[in-house]
């Protein structure tokens, strides 16, 4: 059992006092590349790079797709984010200090994982069946919050000042993911069976060397060298604080009878066409987005201004309440019948829904946090 006794000392002085906190995780400043291009165009035209691994001839149907946001232009403020996941002693601590709710520690996915919580072994390791509460308590604690998916996003896509738009946060990948050639040995359930991977080291976090475990998302932060991000392809899957929402329409509840390029016969240019270019949508485009019933279809909005001279905030186009929360990311839960999800545009879908309500957990999600920028 672990060494600290948290939980007895609560009981005893109300508080960890004595106790040294671990060490809070280094942050890595993303004040460039603020305007970029969010989202994906598969949900339509299915022409993008990603396309590649996740095609329909590779095996990957419609719903592979489900719940991809379309392309948009969009501008944040600066941030910072976490180079890792959080871990379970880092939760262990807010939870002692009485700043987040009670961990419901149950195994990890793998069986060598059978004491994953509240030992020593797995301390490094990233807190999973977490709810999105939880995850909020703790960047609270910190002095942080939980990123939005356009946060999330940007960093898995890189900076593209920097010429940088990866389809996948790994750089390499491609084809490859399906068969684990990779050279990163990706912690997924397909390469490594069901293995979360520990928090880089101290060493590893100052450039004394990156395991070839480690994920690793190169940014650049301005007047200085880049800092890696840890772990946004694979190991847990991550809350983020946008609500989420399958039909989002820049005119309320406008309603179409436009036709997802799916439902257009086999080289049908024309209908294509149509179905990007829905009147229904007024003056807007028309892409489309699959809701958590593959054989039915919702729809989003984007006005023909919007570019990257014109991008939008993300408050203008996320909903501004919901039943749900985003989640961003692969995990070890995923299989090469799942490798869609390791996009970068991808939300994690969770039992054929691309989010979970706050108060849920799953074996295979944990969180990471950013914080603002003034």
């Amino acid at each position: 059992m672990r060494s600290w006794v948290l939980v007895i000392m609560m009981t005893i002085s109300g508080c960890a006092v004595g106790v040294a906190p671990p060490e809070d995780t280094p942050m890595v400043l993303i004040d460039e590349g603020l305007t970029f291009e969010f989202g994906s165009n598969a949900p339509c035209s299915l022409a993008e790079p990603e396309q590649e691994v996740c095609s329909s001839d590779k095996g990957f149907s419609d719903s592979n797709y489900a719940n991809l946001h379309p392309r948009v232009w969009v501008k944040l403020k600066s941030f910072e984010i976490d180079q890792h996941e959080v871990t379970n002693v880092q939760y262990e601590y807010c939870e002692a200090m009485g700043a987040c709710p009670k961990h419901n520690i149950v195994n990890a996915v793998a069986a060598s994982q059978a004491k994953y919580h509240l030992t020593d072994e797995f301390d490094r390791f990233p807190v999973v069946q977490v709810s999105y509460e939880q995850a909020e308590a703790y960047c609270t604690f910190r002095g942080k919050r939980l990123p939005t998916e356009f946060e999330w996003e940007r960093v898995a896509r890189g900076n593209p000042e920097a010429n940088q738009n990866r389809a996948f946060p790994a750089e390499g990948l491609g084809d490859d993911l399906l068969n684990c050639k990779s050279p990163l040995e990706l912690p997924t359930g397909y390469c490594r069976n069901d293995e979360l991977e520990a928090a880089p080291t101290t060493s590893m976090l100052n450039g004394d060397g990156v395991g070839p475990a480690d994920h690793v998302v190169d940014q650049r932060k301005s007047g200085a060298d880049a800092k890696p991000v840890f772990h946004m392809f694979g190991n847990a899957a991550e809350w983020t604080s946008s609500f989420y929402a399958d039909n989002i329409t820049c005119d309320g509840d406008a309603s179409t009878s436009c036709k997802p390029c799916w439902n257009c016969d086999a080289n049908d240019a024309a209908c294509e066409e149509a179905c990007k270019n829905c009147t229904d949508c007024g003056s807007g485009d028309c892409a489309f987005m699959c809701t958590d019933n593959p054989v039915t279809k919702s729809f989003i909005c984007v006005a023909p201004t919007n570019s990257k001279d014109t991008p939008l905030f993300p408050e203008d186009i996320s909903p501004a309440t919901g039943a749900k929360r985003v989640i961003r990311g692969g995990s070890v839960f995923d299989p090469t019948a799942r490798a869609c999800l390791f996009r970068t545009g991808a939300r994690d879908r969770v039992k054929s829904s691309s989010a979970l309500t706050p108060d849920r957990t799953q074996p295979y999600v944990g969180f990471r946090c950013v914080r603002d920028v003034e």
